[in-house]
């Protein structure tokens, strides 16, 4: 496990052991880069003129908290159905 992972040797446990947290941490966030990327270029795949700085700027404005809950609460089911289509996309 420690191979796949990538860390190597450490004078102490505890020193490896921040090590396969560290590398872990690194690893989840490469494979949530890669979701969103993947999922961007979806989106894109079928909006190519949608306005890129405006969705890269994070939630639209206007909006009171309460309605951006119902946003997202409201994607659930398309967010999933996106994301699986992602994760077999990339083989995961």
């Amino acid at each position: 496990m420690l191979a796949e992972l990538q860390v190597g040797d450490a004078p102490t446990l505890s020193q490896r052991l921040a090590l396969v947290v560290s590398r872990t941490r690194e690893q989840a966030l490469d494979m949530a880069r890669d979701m969103v990327r993947k999922v961007v270029a979806m989106f894109l795949s079928h909006y190519p003129q949608m306005d890129h700085g405006a969705l890269s700027g994070g939630w639209a404005p206007g909006y009171e908290d309460q309605k951006y809950d119902e946003i997202e609460a409201g994607s659930v089911d398309f967010a999933d159905a996106v994301v699986a289509c992602a994760l077999k996309d990339l083989g995961l």
